[in-house]
């Protein structure tokens, strides 16, 4: 594959955040409400908050957290010039690396793992002013604390870059270095799977959130009737 060719297939991925087909509104039309609701979100409330980093959490795995977090970094680029997408994921080989990059691309694990600039791990997309840093491959040296060490040093050099940072978390009921991560950010918007999180589970996160704000609060009800191909897109099957 050439560097065109996988610069092509990266936009790709992403292009359904600002070019929603009408095959999609006929076939799953709770997802076209899903991100019109978003979209108010990003507009009517978080720019009153004053919040620029803003993690997106959540108790357990598969609550909607990705899908949740690139349709609101993709609404709050057409507020803002520079915005980007961080996706923090613990091992997890379902990644924007994977789905939609080249494999050997650095993503976040390559900037932790070595002198990586952001310059050399954040890619543009297709979508004007949304910028995706992808997880990358697996951390194979680096203990947990020099991880969130070095999370840390990244969210500060993204706050200095972009007007809004998205940080997808992986859950914080499995993750300790979600935790430790989380009193990084101005806020966190809790998304909740219905009939996924317990109440008592809801209650954990929000108390492992501590003094950071929760600036809402996303149950995913949505029953996805789109097809296989449309799910894989999606990254969503």
């Amino acid at each position: 594959m050439t560097d065109v060719e996988a610069a092509e297939h990266e936009q790709d991925y992403l292009r359904f955040l600002s070019e929603i087909q009408e095959d999609i509104k006929r076939v799953c039309p709770d997802f076209r409400d899903f991100v019109r609701a978003i979209r108010l979100f990003a507009g009517n409330h978080l720019p009153a908050t004053g919040h620029r980093v803003i993690g997106i959490v959540s108790a357990k795995e598969s609550e909607g957290r990705t899908t949740v977090g690139l349709a609101l970094a993709s609404a709050l680029a057409e507020i803002h010039q520079r915005v980007a997408f961080v996706e923090a994921r613990d091992g997890n080989p379902n990644n924007l690396s994977t789905e939609m990059l080249q494999p050997e691309s650095p993503g976040l694990n390559g900037y932790l793992s070595s002198p990586a600039s952001v310059a050399e791990v954040v890619r543009p997309t297709r979508k004007n002013g949304l910028w995706v840093l992808p997880a990358g491959g697996a951390l194979d040296e680096l203990t947990p604390l020099e991880a969130v060490a070095g999370t840390r040093t990244l969210l500060s050099e993204l706050r200095a870059e972009f007007d809004s940072v998205i940080v997808d978390l992986p859950p914080l009921l499995l993750s300790e270095g979600s935790a430790a991560v989380v009193t990084q950010l101005d806020a966190v918007i809790l998304v909740v799977g219905a009939g996924q999180a317990s109440v008592a589970e809801v209650d954990a996160v929000a108390k492992l959130c501590g003094i950071v704000p929760i600036d809402g609060v996303f149950i995913n009800r949505a029953v996805y009737r789109t097809p296989n191909w449309l799910m894989s897109l999606l990254g969503l099957a």
